[in-house]
């Protein structure tokens, strides 16, 4: 049991993945100490999981995020608006992932990494560092990279960062 949050069992939010034939049950959480490195104070509610297993150590789910499945969030990281970590997906440290971006399949987020706006991370993509990566952009690691997925992969493989 998390000694910084509660599952609410009376809110939930049922999901269904089509495409994947699936459906999960998500309950809303709630703040049982103040988090100040996320900006939460004890009462607030928070964002959806679906067990415990998603969110452990100081990681938080905010606004009407999302973090279901096999997914984790560990460390001190930030699911917070409309983003979604389903699949087998994992962020940890301080990486932050918000707007409406999309986090799945085995994706491993580390570090300093922020993930916002439309972005959508799938297939077996590691990245690590410090790097934002924003707008409407989709990196799978199937070869159908779209907009600057070579150039952060680039940058993941060759330790540094390039724009």
């Amino acid at each position: 049991m998390s000694d910084y949050y509660k599952i609410r069992k009376d809110l939930k939010l049922e999901i269904d993945e089509y495409w994947r034939f699936c459906s999960y049950t998500l309950y809303r959480i709630e703040a049982l100490k103040d988090l100040p490195e996320h900006g939460v104070k004890k009462g607030d509610l928070g964002g959806w999981i679906e067990s415990e297993k998603n969110l452990r150590d100081n990681a938080w789910a905010g606004g009407n995020s999302m973090v279901y499945s096999n997914a984790e969030a560990c460390g001190n990281a930030l699911i917070n608006d409309n983003a979604k970590i389903g699949g087998n997906a994992k962020i940890c440290d301080n990486v932050k992932v918000y707007g409406n971006a999309k986090i799945g399949g085995n994706v491993r987020l580390h570090d300093n990494i922020e993930v916002y706006d439309d972005v959508v991370l799938n297939g077996n993509t590691e990245l690590f560092g410090d790097m934002k990566i924003g707008g409407d952009r989709v990196l799978s690691s199937s070869g159908k990279n779209l907009s600057d997925a070579d150039k952060i992969l680039f940058a993941v493989n060759n330790d540094k960062q390039h724009e």
